[in-house]
């Protein structure tokens, strides 16, 4: 439920095996290659501590069934990475599962008659190590957004970024466009459009790749939205468009329009999956292209949380590294289809200007009347109230073990200094 990369390693010749003896009892492909993992495993925090909730145990086992189809070399030599969804014993999936939340809101989507495809940009940060927990920004004269000098010499953070391409592009990922962004130390990888699941699969692959070639080189590579308070944040923008089933694009306006009024209408509660950690608060500001904090949007304004692009493909900006992405976009999604459905008018006007600097009058005439939650608390608030998402869409199950985590998660990172709340999520993100 948090967004901490969790793995189990298997030898090459546990997973032939396991492989060869589900083919030999002609077995169904979804659970030939699996590990037995503790329920518990979706009521702990980053540190372990299981969160008191209904339904939270000790006790029981779900099956971790690896997805053949998501296979792919690395992130390190002689390794290969593939994502899995929880099973019960019995082969049924497990709802609370966030894979396979995102599966269900896509064969919903499919069902509308719509596809989903997914483009994420990879903003991180990397750091140099001076010891143990031990973490400083790269200084450079020459750091600045799109810099050349930024990534021009073979004993840099230039370096990092080839090779993870490089391997990227071996497991077939081939990246659209690499630049330097505005904080020290701070990258951009685009990567390639893709259907929803897949696409979130080939997000957490990429990063993998990148902490792992970056610990290579003795760096750090963080995800932490805020990492240094004078400079610019770093996010994780979420670029989507509707296809139809006849794969065209679906840029009928009378089809896109309630999909992203649905987002909207439901983007206050979306904040906690997409903004999930205290600290990601700290990049919910205006008049830093980070999204602002106004609920609306506007073709190619950074100063919204929704950009229109072209058609039915807008960018959705308030997200953040720290996010469970199969949870976001799960929750993105969902509201989007409930916009078709529910046929949710776009009574948002076009934002041109930067929400902040309009008068109150002047964001009244765009229909621009709430705000994004300023907290993870606020956030929290804002989903427990939203009865559709929950009801309807994620479900009740989701909501509730997801607020109970994250709930934890405040209380648990209350308990720390600032300075240390900055090296647990770098030590983590």
């Amino acid at each position: 439920m948090t967004s901490t990369l969790r793995a189990r390693l298997v030898p090459t010749h546990r997973a032939l095996f396991l492989l060869q003896q589900s083919r030999a009892r002609q077995g169904p492909l979804e659970t030939a290659l699996k590990v037995s993992i503790a329920t518990a495993a979706l009521s702990i925090l980053q540190n372990d501590h299981m969160v008191n909730v209904a339904g939270a145990s000790p006790v029981g086992e779900w099956d971790l069934c690896a997805d053949l189809t998501s296979l792919r070399l690395g992130p390190r030599n002689r390794h290969a990475m593939l994502m899995g969804n929880f099973r019960e014993k019995n082969g049924e999936p497990v709802p609370l599962c966030p894979r396979t939340l995102l599966e269900d809101t896509m064969r919903r989507a499919s069902q509308r008659g719509l596809s989903v495809l997914l483009g994420f940009e990879i903003e991180f940060v990397l750091l140099e190590r001076k010891g143990p927990r031990q973490y400083d920004r790269l200084s450079s004269d020459a750091h600045a957004w799109c810099s050349f000098g930024a990534t021009d010499t073979q004993d840099s953070a230039g370096a990092v970024i080839e090779e993870a391409v490089a391997s990227l592009a071996r497991a077939g990922v081939l990246v659209e466009l690499v630049h330097a962004e505005s904080a020290f130390g701070q990258f951009e990888i685009v990567l390639p459009p893709k259907p929803a699941l897949a696409a979130v699969d080939t997000l957490i692959y990429a990063r993998a790749i990148l902490s792992t070639t970056a610990t290579a080189h003795g760096y750090k590579m963080t995800l932490h939205p805020k990492p240094f308070p004078d400079t610019a944040g770093t996010a994780a923008h979420a670029h989507m468009s509707l296809k139809g089933v006849d794969g065209k694009q679906a840029n009928d306006a009378q089809v896109y329009e309630p999909f992203y009024a649905g987002i909207l209408s439901h983007l206050q509660s979306i904040m906690a999956f997409t903004c999930a950690s205290p600290s990601s608060y700290a990049r919910v500001v205006d008049g830093c292209w980070a999204g602002g904090t106004w609920v609306t949007w506007g073709c190619h304004n950074r100063e919204t949380p929704l950009r229109k692009v072209d058609g039915s493909h807008w960018e959705v900006r308030c997200m953040d590294g720290l996010a469970n992405p199969y949870l976001a976009m799960a929750a993105i999604i969902a509201s989007g289809i409930d916009g078709i459905v529910s046929k949710t008018p776009m009574t948002w006007r076009e934002c041109t200007d930067d929400p902040a600097v309009l008068s109150e009058a002047q964001r009244s005439k765009l229909n621009i009347r709430e705000r994004l939650p300023t907290t993870l608390e606020g956030a929290l608030f804002s989903l427990e109230g939203d009865e559709e998402l929950a009801n309807s869409m994620l479900g009740q199950a989701v909501v509730k073990r997801y607020v109970a985590i994250k709930k934890g998660e405040i209380e648990m990172l209350e308990g720390m200094k600032p300075g240390e709340q900055r090296q647990w999520i770098i030590e983590r993100y």
